[in-house]
């Protein structure tokens, strides 16, 4: 889109003019030959895709393959590393194929809790269901608990990775939309690399609290998503027909959930 291109291109530009600068460098203070730094480079990125960075670290460790199906079933995917082997690859093609489905259901039940326990909140704040502006201020609350869990990634990001708030930020958006670029990812904070016992317990605790959470903030941006479509499908409001047609019983069950603890009450 012409928008990134003109957003990203004059720095792109100028990021290869110090890349190639350095290069020159390079060739110049060890006189090598250009071949020669070419192979260099394949070596150093071949072994930053085993785990190379200031040291070694296991990928494929237990935390590391937990943290890979993670991202798997909730198809974040930030590519920064994958099956090689043939059986690996086969074994996550079936594991997505049934996991990715599963997940969603799961994810999008958790989010209708959420939404039913948010409209309960407000219906006993004196907020009728049959309001205007009870949909959207569901979408409100829950938009904050979003911004919420957003912040709280954010936060352990600017101590434990080291970014800044801004880009844990953009970190949790891009995680929990799903979109997962991989160019920034919850796999490498900082570490001695002398000693991987205490760096990879540091990382295993650091990688599971960020699956723990990035399954609750999942949960919390199907309930968002739950709310908008509530609010485009509510002709009060925007004066847009269902998607259906006609309200069906899964469009109803919210407000029926919600009647329905309210009675018991």
């Amino acid at each position: 889109m012409v928008v990134f291109r003109q957003l990203e291109s004059h720095n792109e530009q100028l990021g290869i003019r110090k890349a190639k600068r350095a290069v020159e460098d390079m060739l110049m203070k060890y006189n090598i030959s250009h071949k020669e730094m070419k192979e260099f480079v394949e070596i150093i990125s071949e072994a930053e895709n085993w785990g190379y960075t200031s040291g070694w670290l296991e990928k494929w460790s237990f935390i590391g393959s937990l943290f890979f199906s993670g991202t798997v079933i909730t198809t974040i995917g930030y590519g920064h590393f994958a099956p090689r082997t043939l059986a690996g690859r086969l074994f996550c093609m079936v594991y997505a194929f049934f996991g990715i489905p599963i997940t969603w259901l799961m994810l999008t039940s958790l989010g209708r809790k959420i939404v039913e326990h948010i409209g309960l909140s407000l219906q006993n704040r004196k907020c009728k269901p049959e309001s205007k502006l009870f949909s959207l201020f569901c979408l409100l609350v829950a938009m904050l608990l979003a911004a919420v869990v957003m912040g709280v990634i954010a936060i352990v990001g600017m101590f434990v990775e080291d970014w800044t708030f801004f880009e844990g930020i953009y970190f949790a958006f891009i995680s929990l939309t799903t979109i997962g670029f991989g160019d920034y990812v919850p796999m490498h904070p900082k570490f001695d690399p002398e000693d991987v016992e205490r760096s990879s317990f540091a990382i295993s605790l650091f990688v599971l609290f960020c699956f723990l959470l990035f399954s609750f903030g999942l949960a919390v941006n199907t309930s968002v998503l739950l709310s908008i479509r509530k609010i485009m499908e509510d002709k009060t409001i925007f004066g847009f027909q269902s998607l259906y047609g006609t309200d069906t019983d899964e469009e109803s069950d919210i407000e029926e959930e919600i009647s329905r603890e309210t009675r018991l009450e």
